[in-house]
């Protein structure tokens, strides 16, 4: 992939109008799942496709269906044309919103049962994985609900999500080999592999930073934001795992994006070789927890730096897009 090519088509596909002020969204129920409904953002050409493909982006640990929408804005405005929103209906995606297990007290301050929580690994995440949250059936549920009231592919659906989120993501794909058609995860490794087995084959992108506080790139005990006690699984070893499972083979081939924005930051890609699916790490020198050319929802000295060289919900799209069309 040669960057400078990508970031020019991507500039020019930007729409002028975000999809936040379209009415082609809904939020829906899911049943037997109360209080956990979902939002759904339908493309502008919904309705003149015979069946739209899906994103399904999950928020991260402690938050709920419309931070992740923030998230993926930079400055987490939501009338930004560089937000998901916008860049999924540009490409004629629809994009689902769900939410986790509230706290017993917050109720909004929602977390995904990710996996972990034996062998010294950290219970991902929250009360959702300490109550044993049963959040791929949730899941399941959820895809029918969209798949019988609306025109989506929910056979084959794309999954992104931050932290919390990311590590569910490797779950659904790990536990959901026959919906999942790939997934890119932020800031969050594969807590559920650490424990379990896992032995399927999809298309995974990993964008990390190399200094995360809250999720090591190298994994362990971590106390960023975190009240669980164990480890996290390393984002080595998630690559390794995804990079055995689709076959690849050698090391992976090292392309430098361009360091456009002083920010502090710089990133690589990491593409494996031979791979039946693609498995690709953006690996951020001196990144934080964070979204890039995102939001920026707690100061740097808590979460790390942001990237602002490459727009994580671009790449991300862009990588799904590339998937649907195998």
């Amino acid at each position: 992939m040669k960057w400078a090519a990508v970031f020019l088509m991507v500039i020019a596909s930007l729409p002028t109008a975000a999809v936040s002020a379209s009415p082609l969204q809904t939020q829906r129920d899911v049943p037997g799942w109360p209080g956990r409904s979902y939002d759904l953002f339908l493309p502008s050409a919904y309705g003149e496709l015979e069946l739209v493909s899906l994103i399904v982006a999950i928020h991260g640990g402690g938050g709920n269906k419309g931070a992740q929408r923030k998230h993926s804005c930079l400055g987490g405005d939501l009338d930004d044309p560089g937000c998901m929103n916008a860049i999924a209906d540009r490409a004629d995606f629809a994009v689902a919103y769900p939410n986790g297990t509230g706290a017993r007290v917050f109720r909004n301050l929602r977390t995904w049962n990710a996996g972990g929580g034996k062998d010294g690994f950290q219970c991902v995440s929250g009360r959702a994985c300490i109550d044993k949250i049963d959040d791929v059936a949730y899941f399941n549920a959820t895809l029918d609900d969209i798949g019988s009231s609306f025109q989506i592919d929910t056979s084959a659906v794309f999954l992104t999500g931050m932290s919390n989120g990311a590590a569910m993501s490797h779950r659904l794909a790990c536990e959901l080999p026959g919906r999942v058609a790939g997934i890119a995860a932020v800031g969050g490794a594969n807590q559920h592999a650490a424990v379990a087995a896992c032995a399927a084959s999809t298309a995974v992108m990993q964008i990390h930073g190399d200094a995360d506080p809250c999720w090591h790139y190298l994994g362990g005990a971590i106390s960023c934001l975190d009240a669980n006690p164990g480890a996290k699984a390393s984002v080595s070893d998630t690559m390794k795992g995804w990079a055995g499972r689709n076959g690849c083979r050698g090391t992976p081939l090292v392309e430098k994006i361009p360091d456009t924005i002083r920010d502090g930051t710089s990133t690589s890609e990491h593409r494996y070789q031979g791979c039946s699916n693609p498995v690709v790490l953006l690996l951020i020198e001196n990144g934080g927890h964070t979204w890039p050319r995102g939001y920026q929802y707690f100061r740097e000295r808590r979460i790390g730096k942001m990237s602002l060289d490459f727009s994580a919900s671009e790449v991300i799209v862009r990588f799904f897009e590339v998937q649907r069309v195998r």
